[in-house]
């Protein structure tokens, strides 16, 4: 324990001390003074409950359930707080449950010891914290269990974590830090002559120097992971974008080179036939050469003789289509009796189908999920979700609405936050009514979007406002 100072003498103080303070474990910094608490994350990185560690344990132990989260794997965090409501160390660990609710009874990651031996992370107000996420994970055996926190603009699970702490909703004990004040019988005036500034001494500067590069080292050591952390989850962000973009260009190679082999198979034909059509006029060219060689009676018979061919020919091959023509009604008569009755046939089918699909479909999906079957679908905005086997037939039967729902948003709001995402430029218009099309930030969540706010660059929404107030 370190004294105060005496009246009239500095005591100096050790940087070793200070440096063992730094270098030791947290946790036996005023453990006993610290916090443990459990929050729930959703697919949106937002808290969405909260409870004390002693709480989790009793949930651990099959005391209670949570039947919102039946047959789900949660996103949760593990957390340290001082008696500022400070966090000082961070766990982010999935958790499964059953289909009743319970927690998975083969849980088994011990996370004070996670949050013991964690690395450094940012600083959240109390300097930085220990934190062990997947990337970042102190017992490696566990790495499949953990989950990186993100830290993009627009979701950022450490500022989250941050405020729902400050905000106190589990009421824990706050005491505000305390300052040592020195006592007004320590202070004395020094004597008129000696109102001067004293030069520093070589090793106090020396102290200072060193002092202050330790600081600026640590703050780069403390940027630096911040960084790493950021850049790894931009970098799986990149690679998941680049394995999507190869996959896309191999079905384009693959559209590619069915068009070439096709367009190889239309010139192969068109050679052919460019050649068949040059045989045929080289012939016609030597009977006509032929011909002029003759003389105008040869040329005159050879005329009549291939009217009265061409004639006949004429007159056969139209005795024959109109016997083919014939044979074509009759069978288009009987073709349109037999597609009346394929229809009704049709009809029939389809309502037994129906009759069927009806009777059948839930059974199916219910025997599926017997089986331990689990339907899952990723969509903008949602994520992934897990789908129960009632969620399954409302899913077909209207995706856009579920998935609406399942953002706490409308399905109108969402059809309009969708098509900004996939397009995030301007809506309005120009003077001139062609289209503003100014690129915009895209907004990652449908319920952070604002119509004529979101959709809008910021020269139309200073116009809307402007409207509107003079309105």
């Amino acid at each position: 324990m370190l004294s105060g100072c005496t009246s009239g003498a500095k005591a100096p103080v050790s940087h070793a001390l200070f440096q063992w303070v730094e270098d030791c474990p947290m946790n036996t910094l005023n453990q006993a003074q610290r916090a443990e608490a459990v929050l729930f994350f959703d697919e949106e990185g937002s808290v969405i409950k909260e409870m004390l560690y002693h709480e989790f344990e009793a949930l651990l132990d099959a005391f209670f359930a949570l039947p919102q989260f039946a047959q789900q794997r949660v996103q949760l965090a593990y957390v340290t707080i001082d008696l500022q409501l400070c966090i000082r160390s961070c766990v982010f660990f999935y958790l499964d449950f059953t289909s009743t609710g319970a927690a998975d009874p083969n849980w088994n990651i011990p996370l004070r010891e996670m949050a013991e031996r964690a690395g450094r992370g940012p600083d959240l107000g109390a300097g930085p914290i220990r934190l062990a996420c997947r990337s970042q994970c102190p017992i490696s055996w566990h790495q499949p269990s953990l989950w990186d926190p993100a830290l993009v603009s627009g979701r950022n699970d450490l500022i989250e974590l941050r405020e729902c702490i400050k905000r106190n909703q589990l009421g824990l004990a706050r005491t505000e830090a305390v300052v040592d004040q020195v006592k007004p019988e320590q202070l004395h005036m020094a004597e008129e002559h000696q109102w001067y500034v004293q030069e520093p001494s070589v090793s106090a500067v020396h102290v200072d120097l060193a002092a202050l590069e330790q600081e600026h080292q640590a703050k780069m050591e403390h940027l630096v992971r911040q960084q790493r952390l950021r850049i790894l989850a931009l970098t799986r962000k990149h690679e998941e974008e680049l394995v999507q973009l190869k996959r896309e260009t191999e079905q384009l190679q693959t559209a590619l080179t069915e068009q070439e082999r096709m367009n190889a198979t239309l010139m192969t034909r068109l050679e052919q036939e460019a050649s068949q059509y040059r045989l045929t006029r080289n012939e016609l060219t030597q009977q006509l050469r032929a011909l002029e060689k003759n003389s105008e009676y040869k040329i005159e018979a050879f005329k009549i003789q291939f009217d009265a061919e061409q004639q006949a020919r004429i007159e056969s091959a139209v005795a024959d289509y109109k016997e083919q023509l014939a044979i074509r009604e009759v069978e288009l008569a009987y073709r349109e009796e037999l597609d009346s009755q394929l229809e009704d046939e049709i009809e029939q089918l389809k309502v037994k189908c129906a009759r069927l699909e009806a009777e059948s479909g839930s059974k199916l999906l219910e025997r599926m999920a017997g089986s331990g079957v689990i339907f899952v679908t990723y969509q903008p905005g949602a994520g992934h979700i897990t789908l129960s086997r009632t969620d399954v037939l409302q899913f077909i039967e209207s995706p856009l609405a579920y998935i609406a729902m399942r953002c706490r948003v409308t399905q109108p709001h969402y059809e309009q936050w969708l098509s900004h995402y996939k397009h995030p430029v301007c809506q309005r218009t120009l003077p001139g009514g062609k289209p503003c099309n100014t690129p915009l930030q895209r907004v990652e969540s449908p319920r952070q979007f604002i119509r004529g706010e979101s959709d809008c660059c910021l020269p139309h929404q200073t116009t809307i406002f402007l409207k509107n107030q003079a309105g």
